[in-house]
């Protein structure tokens, strides 16, 4: 195997971590039955905010997570980690809100809504960390991980037909992985200028 497929592998090895980690945070306490214990929702006119493990955890861990591969590579030192902890965090929640209360409303089909609400959150953290370390600021990257969210985000038809945890399992994990990966396509410019591409 070549460095490259190395790199990715360990990128992509990494977001299946989160992803998994992801779903177990949401299952653990639906188990030990404390769940309706962390849901709260403000309502907002006609929209409803919700807060959960499912509409925080996911870009939490992700955040975490990536991040920490970000800093060990020199590219989030100091306050960009916790930045972009932050930024995966939020990317999330902004795409679940979005989701409940537009997306499922506008469109009647599961494959579509992931399709589109994939496209948002890879959308809104691509500009995120775009804004956050240069290496993202080339047109590949950006490109990569906004493809990869937005057809790998057609698998949220398994979490929405089945809402049990392999359902989310086999959305989080596969989403994270490419997403991840994708990620991977920015290492090669380290050391260039941040503005090419």
């Amino acid at each position: 195997m070549t460095e490259q497929g190395r790199t990715f592998g360990q990128w992509a090895a990494l977001g299946a971590l989160s992803g998994t980690l992801a779903t177990l945070v949401i299952f653990i306490p639906q188990w030990l039955k404390f769940y309706d214990a962390l849901e709260g929702n403000i309502h907002a006119g006609r929209m409803v905010i919700s807060f959960s493990p499912l509409s925080i955890a996911p870009g939490l861990i992700f955040g975490v997570i990536l991040g920490y591969a970000l800093r060990r590579r020199g590219m989030a030192p100091g306050g960009r980690y916790a930045a972009y902890i932050l930024a995966a965090a939020l990317s999330y929640f902004v795409t679940v809100q979005m989701t409940i209360n537009i997306l499922l409303e506008m469109l009647d089909n599961a494959v579509l809504v992931g399709i589109a609400a994939g496209a948002i959150g890879a959308a809104l953290l691509a500009g995120a960390t775009a804004a956050l370390i240069p290496n993202f600021r080339h047109g590949l990257p950006a490109l990569a991980m906004i493809l990869a969210g937005a057809i790998l985000g057609a698998l949220l038809f398994f979490a929405i037909s089945s809402e049990h945890f392999i359902g989310w399992l086999l959305l989080f994990a596969p989403w994270q992985t490419g997403y991840a990966a994708a990620m991977a396509t920015a290492l090669k410019y380290e050391g260039k200028g941040a503005l090419a591409g």
